[in-house]
């Protein structure tokens, strides 16, 4: 009977170990498979391109409910250059896109992910090679020269947040100088990088340290900052497929050989890094009334078509100026055009011709039914000035941004009927910062919304002007 227990115990392993290597191999091969699945040959039969990308500035948002961002255009023309449909999945982090770049629930990383060797196991970097460093962000006066050599850093006062890579490069050049720099390490738990950008060029700190592609973008929208002083060693980042998809890969380094110098690629580049945003958000301007009380060319127009939807004509000529100064032949750098700065889809939608924007009847005409739509969907909103400025605000970024800031402003118990004070107006301005646009009350992703909250301000207190001064 022992001997009998012993063989039935050899044998019952003997299975185990089987079923074990079955397993293992099964497992093997159904990754094998997995890996294939989303190779270049499968991608094109399925008509989809699946990329992971992170919110920002610089890679992907959204913005009067069109999709933006550099890496996202760029990815985009990609899609449409191989008659692709593209599905954007946003990740919290770079870990978290490559573990869905991975686990196959996307096909390509659309943002620049740095190399490194551990990285290349599971991954293959591809795309364009992008050197990315690290630069000193300085808000210049009139007639002042910027610093140019790190050892000017001395005695200055720099802002970073504690334990970033922006930090750590600080605290190393200051080894580097035998001390002397004023290193301010802030533990804002909800301080983003844009902010201290931003606190810069409004005069609030003297200096921050910056990733070189969010600075360049930083300094379209401030004319006062000079971010030429480079401040550490290029590291090599590209966009990522996985070892399983050289076809993939193939094909995007292919694409970005041939049209890396194309019109419609520069144009990209330029749009994000070199074309003004407008004028800085603090400096309020277009105070002008002329000596027979009229404010512009297109007073008439502006009587005219805010009488149709109740709105006081003079703030329709402040938003007028805010968008377009008055330029009836005006074109932002997303796009938006004429004297009211529609987006031609936006233009269309309304029953408005987007290849007449330049005439300012025309304009003025499909801007006002857009207002007149959006205050309808705020109706529940009381407050005449409330609800008009929650309007101007969806009128600027996209209602659907606004709607993100009234779900945040209920969970946050502020008052969702309210922009002035602590209430909407300040959860537009959380949209930049992730633990808020992560958040699952936001629909709708990431916002600068410092650029938002400055543009309210400015149309509003531009017409409260125009009302004192007797407009007519």
């Amino acid at each position: 009977m022992a001997v009998n227990r012993h063989t039935n115990i050899r044998l019952l392993l003997f299975f185990l170990l089987v079923v074990g290597a079955f397993a293992v191999l099964h497992k093997q091969r159904s990754k094998s498979k997995d890996m294939q699945l989303s190779d270049w040959d499968t991608i094109v039969a399925s008509g989809q391109l699946r990329v992971a990308t992170l919110y920002s500035s610089t890679s992907y948002f959204q913005y009067r409910e069109r999709e933006m961002g550099y890496e996202y255009e760029l990815c985009k023309q990609f899609a449409d250059a191989h008659q692709l449909s593209l599905k954007v999945v946003v990740a919290p982090n770079i870990h978290a896109m490559l573990d869905s770049l991975k686990t196959g629930v996307v096909d390509l990383i659309a943002y620049n992910v740095p190399a490194n060797r551990d990285r290349k196991q599971w991954f293959q970097f591809c795309g364009r090679e992008f050197l990315s460093h690290l630069v000193l962000v300085q808000s210049v006066k009139s007639g002042q020269k910027p610093l140019d050599d790190v050892t000017d850093l001395k005695g200055k006062r720099v802002y970073v947040i504690r334990g970033t890579r922006q930090h750590q490069r600080l605290m190393h050049l200051n080894e580097m100088l035998d001390g002397g720099i004023c290193i301010e390490a802030l533990s804002e738990d909800t301080l983003t990088g844009e902010e201290l950008i931003d606190r810069v060029a409004r005069g609030e700190y003297d200096y921050t340290v910056s990733d070189h592609v969010l600075a360049q973008v930083n300094k379209t929208f401030y004319r006062n900052l000079d971010v030429s002083l480079k401040l550490g060693f290029s590291q090599q980042s590209f966009w990522v497929a996985r070892t399983g998809s050289p076809k993939l890969a193939a094909e995007v380094n292919r694409w970005f050989r041939e049209n890396v110098r194309s019109t419609q690629y520069k144009q990209v580049s330029k749009r994000y890094f070199e074309r003004s945003k407008g004028p800085s958000p603090f400096l309020t301007s277009g105070k002008t009334i002329r000596s027979d009380g009229s404010i512009s060319d297109y007073d008439a127009l502006f009587k005219k078509y805010g009488s149709a939807i109740g709105w006081d004509w003079r703030l329709l000529a402040s938003l007028a100026w805010q968008e377009s100064n008055f330029d009836t032949l005006a074109v932002s750098w997303v796009g938006a055009k004429g004297l009211m700065q529609l987006m031609p889809k936006t233009a269309e939608a309304y029953g408005v011709d987007p290849n007449r924007l330049s005439d300012p009847e025309i304009s003025v005409q499909g801007a006002t039914r857009l207002l007149s739509d959006m205050e309808r969907n705020l109706a529940s909103v009381a407050d005449s000035e409330q609800r008009k400025k929650l309007v101007l605000a969806a009128f600027n970024s996209g209602y659907g941004h606004v709607l993100d800031a009234r779900a945040l402003a209920r969970k946050h118990r502020r008052d969702p009927d309210r922009w002035d004070g602590d209430n909407v107006g300040q959860m537009i301005l959380f949209k930049s910062k992730p633990e808020y646009y992560d958040d699952p009350v936001c629909k709708h992703g990431y916002l600068r919304g410092s650029e938002t909250a400055a543009f309210v301000t400015e149309v509003w207190t531009r017409y409260e002007y125009y009302l004192l001064r007797n407009a007519r």
